[in-house]
């Protein structure tokens, strides 16, 4: 059974969340915090779609402490999304994060319980995410390391990190501008060039309310890392949808069999960034960046 509490955040894909509660039912969390946003009412198969995954609730059929909130009116995904999370940790000091279209391997649920704690006092630790999608880029054989990207398809946190959220950016042109922002990326061209990527994600970030992206700046803002393990844990299994006009491919698969055991056999002495943080900026934020630029530039024609 997992130990760290597990928040689901539903809405109305049961095509994704059938997927994802069948893996949260293997695991069998000693508490499990279920929210459903409600559908709209007048999209019929919303309301029917969203009716079934509520109705996963009466699976449960495991030792569990369970807590819901099924919203009665619609809320936009943003408002959802940060609802649901700080309704978790109002409650927890710790928490595991899934959303409905998120697989979680049992090795991924293990090896959150097997750190969580280690790491509760360690401000530098903002995230412990399933995710690799470059594994590829292990700088020592490590069984888990830091990096300043987060990966969000499957994470774990805590409250004391989520209460210290500027959610409205405020601090944002100050933090901009600092000696201290600017060291965290450090004097490498790489580095700089992560910098003013990011610089520009930021500044974007009035135009709408992104937990994830703000939740970036926070971990960056206060000198934080992410934790990522060896190779992927977790599936982001459908990214297309009620607020996606399209499939997406995701790169966050589960592609090979992994034990139900997360081993750590190599921790690191501290965590910092590594040589990780360059390979994944080249070969996953840049090159997905250029690949969507170039799939917008077709489709103009």
């Amino acid at each position: 059974m997992v130990d760290t509490p597990v928040l689901y955040i539903t809405f109305a894909r049961p095509e994704y969340a059938s997927q994802s509660f069948a893996a949260i039912k293997k695991a069998k969390p000693k508490k499990l915090y279920f929210y459903s946003n409600k559908a709209r009412e007048d999209k019929l198969d919303e309301v029917a779609s969203n009716e079934e995954v509520r109705s996963y609730i009466r699976q449960i059929d495991w030792n569990c402490e369970v807590k819901t909130w099924f919203r009665d009116e619609y809320v936009d995904i943003y408002t959802s999304l940060w609802g649901a999370i700080d309704w978790v940790f109002a409650n927890e000091e710790k928490a595991i994060i899934i959303e409905e279209d998120v697989v979680a391997s049992l090795a991924f649920f293990d090896y959150v319980d097997k750190i969580i704690d280690k790491y509760e006092n360690n401000t530098n630790i903002w995230m412990i995410s399933g995710n690799n999608a470059t594994p590829q880029y292990n700088p020592k054989d490590l069984s888990y390391w830091g990096t300043r990207f987060i990966h969000i398809f499957g994470w774990a946190s805590w409250a004391s990190r989520w209460r210290r959220l500027d959610k409205k950016m405020q601090y944002w042109p100050t933090c901009r501008n600092s000696k201290e922002y600017k060291d965290y990326w450090g004097s490498r061209l790489i580095s700089i060039v992560q910098r003013l990527y990011y610089d520009k994600v930021f500044n974007a970030m009035e135009k709408y309310n992104p937990w994830d992206f703000i939740f970036s700046y926070n971990m960056i803002r206060n000198e934080g890392y992410c934790i990522i393990p060896k190779y992927n844990l977790v599936a982001d299994v459908g990214v297309s949808g009620v607020h996606h006009k399209q499939k997406i491919e995701s790169v966050y698969q589960i592609d090979k069999v992994i034990p139900d055991i997360y081993d750590i056999v190599h921790e690191p002495v501290t965590i910092r960034p590594t040589s990780y943080d360059r390979g994944h900026f080249y070969n996953y934020i840049l090159k997905g960046l250029l690949k969507r630029k170039f799939l917008k530039l077709i489709n103009l024609y």
